[in-house]
């Protein structure tokens, strides 16, 4: 596979990969990724055809990796932001204080969060999967009541908190007191739920 070669690529040609990482989730935030080509793609990026197949086997691939690097650069601000000293409410505020602004300094994050990347194919499918588990866990180390949750309570309950989102998004709300309110009920109604163990 074109994307999977083991050499290592040199300063041009990572420079090359980013700018295609970026192009790709612009592109299809915009066009939606069924019209988005690679021809849309390299166009943005500023980069030739065959540059691109240098780095990705196919548009696919390009999408999921970018998917991926953009939900794990949100995770690390919000490792980076949350501070272990504070109780576990604050904690999670924080991580959904980083979350919302990520997504208000970058609206099309969401769309390709929520939307495309259930639009994209199985490895795209998957790959947000992934992401959900990499959240759960992020939150669990957030609070352990958290962990506490199965993995299927998480998708459910992401999926929900992200819709919220979209919509803020659309309405250009993000940075609204509203959303950020509805996202703290949604987790602070899951963690505080009869039955969970009340220690923080």
């Amino acid at each position: 596979m074109a994307g999977s070669g083991t050499t290592t690529p040199g300063p041009s040609a990572e420079a090359h990969r980013r700018r295609l990482l970026g192009a790709v989730l612009q592109v299809v935030a915009t066009k939606g990724y069924a019209d988005t080509t690679i021809g849309d793609v390299v166009a943005r990026a500023m980069v030739s055809r065959r540059t691109f197949y240098e780095c990705f086997a196919d548009k696919e691939e390009c999408f999921v990796t970018a998917y991926e690097g953009a939900s794990e650069a949100v995770l690390r601000r919000i490792d980076e932001s949350v501070d272990p000293r504070d109780d576990w409410v604050r904690r999670l505020e924080t991580g959904v204080g980083v979350y919302l602004a990520a997504v208000a300094a970058d609206p099309s994050v969401i769309t390709v969060f929520v939307v495309e990347i259930v639009r994209a194919g199985p490895r795209a499918l998957a790959a947000r999967r992934r992401a959900y588990r990499r959240w759960a866990a992020v939150l669990g180390q957030v609070s352990e009541r958290a962990a506490m949750l199965g993995e299927d309570m998480w998708q459910a309950a992401l999926a929900a908190i992200n819709e919220r989102v979209l919509i803020a998004a659309e309405r250009q709300e993000v940075s609204g007191d509203a959303v950020r309110a509805d996202v703290m009920d949604v987790l602070l109604s899951l963690l505080t739920a009869p039955g969970r163990d009340p220690a923080p």
